[in-house]
């Protein structure tokens, strides 16, 4: 009896020790793992995180604090085998956690994860939290999801290769582009390697003042118009062509019927990737324009003004330096035009052809924002002397420094500067004419749902009035579009001209607001509507009015 049970507790402790090695292996294997955490971001206001559990399913002892053999007797004694040879007691024993050693136990709580702490501005928390009911977030958006989606940025449906061929980079397309803010652009209709834009407008218009002067007589037209573009679209070169017409049918007065039309082409040679050479050509035709100095009030009808003009630019990088050199032809001529009084009013002291040469210098301060310094001259031509019999040709020059941001922009495009320029007659009974110069075009996207344009100009206006050269006439308006939902989109703008005419006491100015809002009925059709009120005052005598229009009507496109 005294001889099998020192054979099976013999066994047993074979048992136990193959057993601790095994376990001792093992941990010396998984010591150098240690197990991944799943973590999450989120604000720092929510409550203390629980402490994570490994990911690694193994089960090992716990870390355990022995005492000194001398003070725990009873410690030795576990280590050993069971004296009684039960053998169920022996198999439990084998399983203990408590015979691992304390050298492994150390080892072993080594690789659990020790509890992360908070850090700055994030907390590594097992699971996100919801919000607090009652409490609100001043970041969140109350808008639905889809409204706000449409307006991310980039534009939904922007096409950076469809105005690529901007030679006047005061008057580039693309600054007006990002300000639209459509929640969807027309897509176009693929012709060969070109894509076609065609746009149809069906509306009404109603005015208080149509002769815009104190009579203040109403009157309502049917509004028609039609425009289509045709861009390529190849990885070189560039070719646009445009035409686009408007015409209204007064029901009252048809002698103050709009008629205007406008051709023109563009291209884009790519001489190399830093070099290339763009151009356009454009013929327009429109009706003079009621209530200016220089429009005769004798006459019965609105006169035809026709406008060509031819302009070209060669634009060179040098890394961070560009250098552009453009210039320009255009003749504006004003059409004979019947008189009240039965005669004929020739207009021909209007007409002039202006040639005109910049250069510009940039340096780029990142991708997307430059500095520039510019420089212009024009020569003006007049062929015939208004009624003082002085000719109204002169010189100019031009001298401005600024900054612009690229095109490329999602946030902020366009330009603003600052200078000087003067426009020196020919006669010198005639004043010169200098002073500040200030211009801006400049588009901001201030969220997705709201963008800002801004518009500036300086320019040196000709005038027929006896003993004056004309005026540095200036402009400043401000426009903001919102998206109030993803297909409604509200419009308000205000502008402001000042028009002081050196050489007489004549003083202009120009106040015009307007409101608007648009509706997208899907992609290809969107209904429009518009409020203008302007007051108009000026120092000469019987010159001042004020004008309401209303339009309404339907745009089609594909």
């Amino acid at each position: 009896m005294g001889r099998a049970a020192r054979v099976v507790g013999f066994r047993t402790f074979r048992r136990a020790g193959l057993a601790s090695s095994v376990l001792a292996v093992a941990a010396s294997w998984l010591a150098p793992v240690r197990p991944a955490l799943a973590e999450w971001r989120v604000e720092t206001t929510i409550a203390p995180p629980p402490v994570l559990r490994p990911r690694i399913p193994a089960a090992r002892p716990p870390r355990i604090e022995l005492p000194p053999a001398e003070e725990a007797p009873d410690a030795a004694a576990a280590e050993r085998p069971a004296e009684d040879g039960d053998p169920e007691e022996a198999d439990r024993d084998e399983g203990t956690p408590a015979q691992a050693s304390a050298s492994d136990a150390e080892r072993d709580a080594e690789t659990l994860p020790e509890p992360q702490g908070p850090q700055d501005g994030i907390i590594v928390v097992g699971e996100p939290t919801a919000a607090r009911d009652g409490v609100w977030d001043p970041r969140a958006d109350a808008r639905l999801a889809q409204d706000t989606a449409a307006f991310r940025d980039p534009p939904a449906g922007y096409n950076p290769y469809l105005f690529t061929i901007e030679p006047e980079p005061l008057a580039d397309r693309r600054i007006a582009q990002l300000f639209h803010l459509e929640p969807s652009e027309a897509r176009g209709v693929r012709i060969g390697s070109f894509v076609l834009f065609p746009e149809a407008q069906l509306g009404g218009i109603a005015t208080d003042n149509i002769f815009r002067d104190g009579t203040r007589r109403g009157d309502g037209a049917l509004e028609v118009g039609a425009s289509a573009r045709l861009v390529s679209d190849w990885r070189a070169h560039a070719v646009e062509l445009r035409a686009s017409g408007l015409t209204s049918f007064y029901g009252e007065h048809p002698t103050e019927d709009d008629l205007s039309y406008a051709l023109e082409a563009r291209g884009r040679l790519d001489l190399t990737k830093r070099t290339n050479i763009e151009a356009l050509v454009s013929h327009q035709g429109d009706k003079d324009k009621r209530g200016l100095l220089d429009s005769p009030g004798a006459a019965a009808a609105r006169g035809d003004v026709a406008t060509d003009r031819l302009a070209a630019a060669l634009n060179h990088r040098f890394n961070r330096l560009s250098l552009q050199l453009r210039g320009s032809l255009t003749d504006i001529d004003f059409a004979p035009v019947a008189s009240t009084g039965g005669g004929i009013i020739s207009n021909a002291e209007r007409s002039t052809t202006q040639r005109e040469v910049a250069v510009r210098a940039s340096w780029a301060l990142t991708g997307t924002t430059e500095i520039f310094a510019e420089a212009a001259a024009n020569d003006r031509e007049f062929e015939v002397a208004p009624a003082d019999g002085i000719l109204r040709s002169s010189t100019g020059e031009r001298y401005r420094l600024g900054v612009a941001f690229g095109p490329a922009s999602n946030i902020l495009r366009g330009e603003i500067s600052a200078g000087w320029g003067r426009q020196l007659p020919r006669d010198g009974r005639l004043g010169d004419i200098d002073g500040l110069i200030v211009d801006a075009s400049l588009a901001w996207r201030a969220s997705a749902l709201t963008t800002f344009l801004l518009t500036i100009r300086s320019d040196f206006t000709d005038t027929t009035t006896s003993g004056s050269a004309g005026a540095l006439s200036r402009l400043a308006g401000l426009e903001v579009r919102h998206a109030f939902r993803r297909h409604l989109v509200g419009t308000a703008g205000i502008k402001y001209t000042l028009n002081p005419y050196d050489g007489v006491s004549i003083d202009e100015r120009d106040l015009t607001a307007e409101l608007g809002l648009d509706y997208y009925v899907g992609r290809y059709a969107v209904l429009y509507a518009r409020y203008q009120h302007t007051d108009f005052a000026s120092t000469a005598p019987g010159s001042d009015y004020s004008l309401d229009i209303v339009r309404a009507g339907v745009r089609v496109r594909q």
